[in-house]
Parts: C-alpha cells; structure tokens; sequence
C-alpha cells in the first residue's frame, strides 16, 4: 500500500489491521478507497482510530462497501435508516444480541 500516508500496523498474524493516516470525515479519492479495500480483504478486520464522523460520513463511508439496508424490527437514529444506535450501559452486563448475532437471517434474502 504505497499510494498514499495510510499505515498498516498488522495486529495479529491472522487477522486484523489498524490504519493510521486517513480521516474518514474527509474526502479521499477512488484509489485511495481501493488501498482500504486491499487491506480489508488481505486483514479481514480494519480498525480506524479517533475518528470523527456524522451519521451522513458514517453512512457514506460504510456504503462504498456495499449496499446499505435498513432493520425491519430495530429502531434507526433519526434521518439514517441505516444506521442503529447500539447502546451498552454501564449497569448492562449482557451482549447486546447475545453471545452470537446475525442481522436479519429471517429474511428471504438475508444481507451478505
């Protein structure tokens, strides 16, 4: 990955990376999208730090991805469909889902 500033700091020899160099919350070109991709394919997991982001960047950002889908049963935040606050209190000691969690496996032609 030479492109651009990105950082790759592997985080285990099987899985996961985490990326310095690039704030989510502003623009970056189709390349550098493509670089990210690499790496969440070669990693499988890619953690981006302190970052900052509106529900629109959030949303925005993930849908470059893949195609965004609402949850029939799951409360949204207001205006991002897409989007769900999910919330662990303090005094709250369970999962939230459970220990394992799939979304929407009832559906005819559950999400990918």
């Amino acid at each position: 990955m030479n492109q651009s500033n990105i950082k790759v700091t592997p985080l285990s020899p099987a899985i996961g990376a985490e990326l310095h160099g690039i704030d989510l919350s502003k623009p970056f070109s189709d390349s550098i999208f493509d670089e990210i991709r690499q790496c969440l394919h070669e990693h499988l997991l890619i953690i981006f730090r302190e970052q900052t982001l509106s529900p629109r960047k959030h949303r925005d950002f993930t849908a470059r991805f893949f195609d965004l889908e609402s949850h029939p049963f799951v409360e949204s935040i207001s205006g991002y469909p897409e989007i769900i606050a999910i919330v662990k209190e303090p005094n709250e000691h369970k999962n939230w889902g459970g220990p394992w969690h799939a979304d929407v496996t009832f559906k005819e032609a559950p999400s990918i």
